[in-house]
Formats: structure tokens, sequence, C-alpha cells
């Protein structure tokens, strides 16, 4: 048996399902695609690997917690 620590980050938006109530649809898809782009941007830099798309976040698991 192996084992391995990793660092695991999960991320949301806060109030995002108030934020789409208050905004048209399409603006708040345009907010989440931005939130994404820059969330998916930093976890590569750091040579993380996204596991799930959680609908207003990511969990992210990097090999290490320290950066490379």
């Amino acid at each position: 048996m192996t084992t391995e620590n990793v660092a695991i980050l999960f991320t949301d938006i806060v109030g995002s399902t108030e934020l789409s109530q208050k905004l048209s649809q399409d603006r708040a898809d345009e907010i989440r695609r931005e939130h994404f782009s820059v969330l998916r941007q930093g976890h590569r830099r750091g040579r993380g690997r996204e596991v799930k798309n959680l609908g207003d976040g990511l969990m992210v698991v990097f090999s290490s917690p320290r950066r490379h």
C-alpha cells in the first residue's frame, strides 16, 4: 500500500444563487466563466489537476502544498 500526501483546494462563489437571481442569466454565466478562467489559469501554473466542477466552484488536487 502506498500513501501519498496531497493538497486539495475547494472554491466557491459566495452568494452565487442570490447573484444569479439579481442578474440576467447571460451576465451570471459570464461571471461564472470569468471566475473559472482565473481559477484554471492559477491551478495550472501551480500544477494542480481539476477533479470536479462544482457548478460555481472547483475541486483541484495538487501533489504538494508547496509551490513548484
